[in-house]
């Protein structure tokens, strides 16, 4: 469970880049279409079953189920919020590339996100916005397209070269 829900800081990372992360949850998460997809969705049987030990040795703990990432990734989730608004560590560079789709996006895909604002169609391009990162680039592209729009690639491939030439 510790492995699974606690983060410690990794001394060999130096450098994050984040490619269409939803730092502050996607609508698409608590959906009614993520709610049906959860239904053909279990959870690793190593993780329930330290879950039922976790409950059974503390019954004080109220451990109606455990969360799965649709949970995690809803606005305003506790565990995201508390990772988004974690500090930055100073030896970390980070760097985002957010995608904004075009409004040729369906009625159906802001159907299914719940989302009008600009975003790639399941991340607001305000949820995928980290304060002090050293780099930020917009590309136009949905979610499933952000890391292969050329921009990105080209993006990745520069903050790889600063990394190599800074080490």
């Amino acid at each position: 469970m510790r492995e699974t829900f606690f983060f410690g800081r990794r001394s060999e990372v130096s450098r994050v880049v984040f490619l269409g992360t939803p730092h502050h949850g996607s609508k698409l998460s608590p959906s009614f279409a993520a709610r049906e997809i959860l239904k053909f969705v279990q959870l690793p049987k190593k993780i329930t079953e330290a879950a039922a030990d976790l409950a059974k040795e503390n019954p004080d703990i109220k451990l109606r189920e455990l969360p799965v990432s649709i949970d995690l990734l809803a606005p305003r989730a506790p565990a995201l919020e508390i990772l988004a608004a974690r500090p930055k560590p100073p030896t970390v560079h980070f760097h985002s590339v957010l995608g904004v789709a075009p409004k040729s996006v369906t009625w159906i895909e802001r159907m299914i996100s719940g989302d009008e604002e600009p975003g790639d169609g399941v991340v607001p391009a305000a949820s995928a916005r980290l304060a002090g990162v050293d780099s930020e680039l917009v590309v136009p592209a949905d979610h499933s397209h952000v890391h292969q729009h050329p921009l990105a690639v080209r993006e990745v491939r520069r903050v790889l070269l600063e990394h190599l030439r800074d080490n």
